[in-house]
């Protein structure tokens, strides 16, 4: 507990989307995406909005299904790829410097104050999942769970209690995770 970051610096606790790495997916149900990545061990690719000089000339319609294995993203093709690109690089020198996979799916933001006087939320991600990420051809990426322990974020967890007095819920064991229920508690 010594060793855990509770400032505002640690992503785990003031968590903002970096610049040129990282996705964040938008529009799926965190029940559906748990299931499929975690309990069915299905890999999962991103999705992102056609570019601008591509939609002009498409008259495609774009339907979202919610359980099928793409994740949404408010990026377009172009820039999806350029921050993937930089994600799976990143991925890939942390397991071969120092064998150790940093790379996690996160289900659920927590939205939090640091006083009531505070007008801009912070952001905490709440569920953690260990996630490898393997280049698929030259364009496409896919993710998938490693089959290591999906982790409460102890950060915030240690955050809440030390600076607010609340009690967060750990997550618990993989296979039986109700990730609603971890909602509804942690609401």
């Amino acid at each position: 507990r010594n060793l855990l970051d509770t400032s505002l610096r640690n992503k785990l606790i003031n968590y903002r989307t970096p610049k040129a790495s990282g996705v964040e997916v938008v529009g799926e149900d965190p029940v559906e995406v748990y299931r499929l990545l975690v309990k069915e061990g299905k890999s999962m690719v991103f999705a992102g909005k056609p570019d601008l000089h591509e939609e002009e000339g498409s008259s495609k319609l774009v339907s979202i299904d919610t359980t099928d294995t793409q994740l949404n993203t408010n990026e377009t093709e172009s820039k999806l790829y350029i921050r993937l690109l930089k994600t799976w690089r990143l991925a890939q020198a942390s397991l071969e410097e120092q064998g150790v996979n940093t790379l996690f799916l996160a289900l659920g933001m927590l939205h939090w104050y640091e006083s009531e006087a505070s007008k801009e939320p912070k952001k905490a991600p709440l569920i953690l999942i260990p996630v490898l990420i393997e280049r698929h051809r030259s364009t496409r990426f896919r993710i998938f769970y490693d089959g290591t322990e999906v982790g409460s974020n102890l950060s915030l967890i240690a955050m809440l209690r030390q600076q607010f007095g609340i009690n967060l819920p750990e997550v618990g064991e993989a296979e039986s995770l109700d990730v609603a229920q971890y909602f509804q508690q942690v609401a």
